[in-house]
């Protein structure tokens, strides 16, 4: 679902972010996603709340095989 894939990649901005020790409300300079074709097209349909959500600048789509899911983030400098 549209629901599951954006709280996931949610999730994976909150840990990069947590990670970086950085406040949840830091800007995303630029996110990456590598994704199968059907499961790019249920983030995309999120896009705009995943933005606004995750104070996320840029979104790169990448489509990838079904092995090759991943997310890069790449905070802004403070």
């Amino acid at each position: 679902s549209v629901y599951a894939a954006a709280s996931w990649l949610l999730k994976e901005i909150r840990r990069a972010k947590t990670g970086a020790g950085r406040s949840q409300r830091a800007p995303v300079a630029l996110l990456t996603v590598r994704d199968t074709a059907r499961r790019l097209a249920r983030l995309q349909a999120s896009e705009d709340d995943l933005r606004q959500a995750g104070s996320v600048a840029e979104i790169d789509w990448v489509e990838v095989g079904e092995a090759g899911a991943s997310v890069t983030v790449e905070l802004a400098i403070d």
